[in-house]
């Protein structure tokens, strides 16, 4: 299944929608609007990188050390490849999703600070009075959709603007012919050259780095993959390999359109689960979607005057 979602960026209007594949029942469940999936590393520009650009001033070359680690209680946690690459700069810990760095970066910003971070961008979150657990570092909370997550993701793109998703544009009263149109309203919820920041390094994630499914060509696309994965209760419970992945995800956006992807099944099933050789597909579709909407897209990111480029 899959569940969809497409808004323009600059007003916050839905585009298209997709509750799943081969619905026709009305008012069926819609995995783009209604569902809450853990997002995986899709939430690290969101929880991890975006609050330390805005409040600790990083940039895409502060230095993170990729090595063996561990959350404030002291639980190890490992990178998707339980391996570890040493010196790497934020642009390429995010850009190939290095579990550890984003950790390190969660936990060197102010716990408030993300808290108002990511409430401002319209996340939902699991919170104790307005702090954040660490694993909301690695998308390890009771979720999102696609809609929530392309929504936020927009806000980097288009100067750090927070709009609600919208699909009404106006009403026309029957009785009194009178007009309302909806006008929807812009939260400044980051700097612009933080928006610009995070944008620079998923647009190395797509073209150098493990979210290249979102390359299309002649046009920049800033972009993040996430996977989930099932807890060993479930995956003896259930009868499943061990290399059965639980939920994919991209997210990404253009200057002018950000689309949210979910790719998974509803049920567990151990005869029907996707594997890391899926990885490939859920991408597929993605980048299909993209190419079929981006050609209404400014090509490139324009970058603001907040922001210098020094060697």
């Amino acid at each position: 299944q899959v569940g969809v979602a497409a808004t323009d960026i600059n007003t916050g209007a839905i585009i298209a929608i997709s509750g799943g594949r081969n619905v026709t029942a009305a008012r069926a469940f819609n995995r783009a609007t209604m569902m809450k999936k853990q997002p995986g590393s899709t939430a690290k520009p969101i929880f991890d990188y975006g609050p330390g650009v805005e409040y600790n001033n990083w940039s895409t070359y502060t230095p993170f050390i990729d090595e063996k680690w561990q959350y404030s209680n002291g639980i190890e946690i490992q990178n998707w490849d339980a391996a570890h690459y040493g010196f790497l700069t934020l642009k390429k810990a995010l850009g190939l999703s290095r579990n550890i760095p984003a950790l390190k970066a969660f936990q060197n910003v102010n716990n408030s600070n993300i808290y108002k971070f990511v409430t401002s961008l319209g996340m939902t979150v699991e919170s104790t009075d307005g702090s954040l657990h660490e694993a909301h570092a690695l998308g390890a909370y009771d979720g999102t959709n696609p809609l929530e997550m392309a929504a936020a993701y927009a806000a980097f793109g288009n100067g750090g603007y927070y709009i609600e998703p919208y699909t009404i544009t106006k009403i026309v009263y029957l009785d009194s012919n009178q007009t309302k149109e909806y006008k929807p309203s812009k939260t400044k919820v980051m700097a612009d050259s933080t928006g610009y920041i995070v944008t620079k390094a998923l647009i190395w994630a797509v073209e150098g780095g493990l979210s290249y499914g979102g390359k299309v060509n002649g046009y920049e696309v800033a972009a993040k993959t996430g996977t989930t994965n099932f807890d060993l209760t479930t995956i003896k419970a259930y009868g499943l390999s061990y290399g059965a992945v639980k939920d994919y995800w991209v997210v990404g956006y253009t200057p002018n359109i950000s689309l949210g992807l979910w790719y998974g099944y509803d049920k567990i099933d151990k005869n029907y689960t996707n594997t890391l050789a899926d990885n490939n597909r859920k991408s597929a579709v993605f980048n299909l979607i993209l190419k079929g909407i981006i050609t209404d897209s400014a090509k490139s990111f324009k970058m603001p005057k907040s922001v210098s480029t020094i060697s």
